[in-house]
């Protein structure tokens, strides 16, 4: 919408400008406007030169404007110099409205009030007019730009024939063309002003005006809050012989004081001075007196926001949509610490996480995985969407934890069943006993061969306790043998209480192995357990690979899972470290540790989380599988 009304002002004022009034017959020799400069009828004027500012929307300006002109026309004839006009009092009416911030229309109309000259010249005595009406001029002004301090604007000025004949007020049909540069800093303001008007040929006397090039240049400085010093020059010189002629260019310099009365809309400016090249359009001396009246009030900055409204009535508001209306610039609407110049998202707050913090704008999804970062546990590391914890933003690495990583892993979310057979495809075996011997090959496939030599690729158990004695030697063969260094040999359990039981696929222990909190030292409890186990160990000569593996329960610090799984490789490195030292064959332990990956039971429960932190040893190749877990008893620990 805005640039749409740009458009429209743009294209009325080039309109107006490129419509030459050549075609309208010139008047007659009293058809003739005495005066170059009008007083300034738009907002951000200084006393002639326009301003570059516009108005604020649909608040009207109104002034009124007395001056008097001492030898504003001076005639010389047969070499003697006359007053053609001594002196000359004319009252001027200005008016504007500003349109959307953008647009401003305004009017002027004098009116002459008085004029005497010298009736020898001829001019004023008997044929012109003492009091009369001027032309009215239209001046409708567009803004085009304001970077940093400078305002940019085009003027039109259409100046209508609405003058009484003879009154020296009027000069017929004509069009100005104007650009108008303003600058602000602080207390000071710049105008600048440069035009071409086009109007038709007219004479008086021996003075003959045509197409025009209109200058301007002043400043205004303020002294005390409703005090400020005006001064500035102004030039006019023929188009077809620029600054060629004296008659033709007037110069004329003036200087005054513009005081903002009270708390009013009233301003009263006062200014005198001289003409620098005197004669036509340019007294040799004039005095202004100026009354205006503006419904938005004094303007110091001139951000279009009144003094009394603005809280920062000396630095002009950055008109860009946020809160425009307290008068102040905003350097950085969202406070985020990036200037708005620099800021691609001004008034959205850059989230400063360490990732792009410097184009100003949050990053919702720093790894753009799709999962916002408030959600995200990893969010500069995206998500590996493969059905596998996808809704948690971290990827992952080895889905089923089996040490075998996803890109090599042909089975990337079940895990490896670590029992010799294609251990390193991840790929967990039909072996659903886990004796070793696949599914397809075995008799007695949810029962785990015991491989005591006895027909040992069959699949099936032929030491029904499970103690590894053969049952032809074995004399308690439904009941195990406690090794326990006493007849061990016999296959019967003996007395006093055994601290050693093998049973099957497990070996149970009268006291359990477990650890203090976060700690990996071994008690002495374990270690008198352990070096029992080492004996166990070192008579099972089947046995060729033990598999030691720690469990934990979910409990630990943040990153807990990690934690955990670390905490349980370290435990069972210290057991399988106590069993190398009591005589154990270090290349047939291996610690695993599995951490809370694999609990036995529910971590919700201090009964459930005490089960889940064991020790098991996985026996492989030749010899039964044999899971040997410590007892549950006493202090329970991760």
């Amino acid at each position: 919408m805005r640039n749409a009304r740009m458009a429209v002002a743009c294209l009325l004022i080039g309109a107006v400008v490129t419509w030459a009034p050549r075609a309208l017959a010139a008047p007659g020799q009293m058809s003739f406007e005495l005066s170059s400069f009008r007083y300034a009828a738009t907002a951000g004027g200084l006393l002639t030169v326009e301003g570059a500012d516009i108005a604020t929307h649909l608040k009207p300006r109104v002034g009124l404007q007395l001056g008097y002109a001492h030898r504003p026309l001076i005639y010389k004839g047969e070499g003697v110099e006359h007053d053609a006009v001594t002196g000359r009092l004319v009252g001027e009416l200005v008016s504007s409205i500003g349109l959307w911030r953008r647009v401003e229309l305004g009017i002027s109309l004098p009116l002459v009030l008085y004029q005497a000259g010298d009736a020898s010249a001829g001019v004023v005595a008997g044929e012109a007019r003492r009091f009369g009406l001027g032309d009215l001029m239209l001046l409708p002004k567009v803004r085009l730009f304001s970077p940093g301090n400078w305002t940019l604007s085009l003027l039109a000025g259409v100046r209508l024939p609405t003058a009484q004949s003879d009154t020296l007020g009027g000069g017929g049909l004509a069009v100005d063309g104007r650009l108008l540069a303003g600058w602000r800093s602080g207390r000071w303001r710049v105008g600048l002003s440069a035009g071409y008007r086009v109007q038709g040929e007219r004479r008086l006397l021996d003075l003959v005006v045509d197409d025009q090039l209109l200058f301007g240049v002043g400043a205004r400085a303020r002294l005390l809050a409703s005090l400020g010093v005006i001064a500035e020059v102004t030039a006019a010189t023929a188009a077809s012989k620029p600054f060629g002629d004296i008659d033709t260019t007037p110069v004329q310099a003036m200087a005054g004081l513009r005081w903002a009365i009270g708390r009013s809309n009233f301003s009263l400016t006062a200014a005198g001075g001289p003409g620098i090249v005197p004669g036509f359009g340019a007294a040799t001396a004039q005095v202004r007196l100026a009354l205006t009246w503006d419904p938005a009030g004094v303007d110091r900055d001139g951000d279009g926001i009144r003094d009394r409204d603005d809280e920062c009535p000396d630095v002009p508001e950055d008109i860009d949509g946020f809160q425009d209306q307290d008068g102040c610039p905003d350097p950085d609407n969202d406070n985020d610490g990036i200037p708005d110049a620099q800021d691609k998202c001004p008034n959205v707050p850059e989230d400063i996480d360490g990732f792009e913090d410097h184009d100003g704008c949050p990053d919702l999804d720093n790894d753009g995985d799709g999962i916002p970062d408030a959600l995200d546990k990893c969010p500069n590391e995206p998500e590996d969407f493969d059905g596998y914890k996808d809704d948690d933003g971290c990827p992952d690495p080895d889905n089923d934890g089996d040490g075998i990583p996803d890109k090599l892993d042909k089975c990337p979310n079940q895990a490896e069943t670590f029992n010799g057979v294609d251990d390193k495809d991840g790929c967990p075996e039909p072996d659903r006993d886990l004796d070793g011997i696949l599914d397809d090959k075995d008799k007695c496939p949810d029962e785990p061969e015991d491989k005591n030599g006895i027909e040992d690729d069959d699949g099936c158990p032929d030491d029904p306790d499970g103690d590894g004695i053969p049952n032809s030697r074995d004399r308690c063969p439904n009941q195990p043998e406690t090794f326990n260094g006493y007849q061990d040999d016999d296959g019967c359990p003996d007395d006093p209480t055994p601290k050693v039981v093998i049973k099957r696929d497990r070996i149970w222990t009268s006291e359990a192995i477990f650890f203090a909190t976060d700690s990996v030292q071994l008690n002495s409890a374990a270690r008198r357990l352990l070096r029992k186990m080492a004996k166990v160990l070192a008579r099972a000569w089947r046995v060729k690979v033990v598999y030691v593996e720690g469990h934990a329960d979910s409990r630990g610090p943040n990153d807990g899972e990690k934690y955990n799984q670390w905490l349980s490789f370290r435990r069972a490195r210290a057991v399988v470290g106590y069993l190398h030292k009591q005589g154990v064959n270090i290349y047939k332990l291996r610690p695993i540790g599995w951490g809370m990956q694999r609990p036995w039971d529910n971590n919700n429960t201090r009964k459930g989380m005490a089960r889940n932190r064991r020790v098991i040893f996985h026996v492989v190749h030749r010899s039964p599988r044999v899971r040997i877990e410590a007892k549950k008893r006493g202090r329970r620990t991760r």
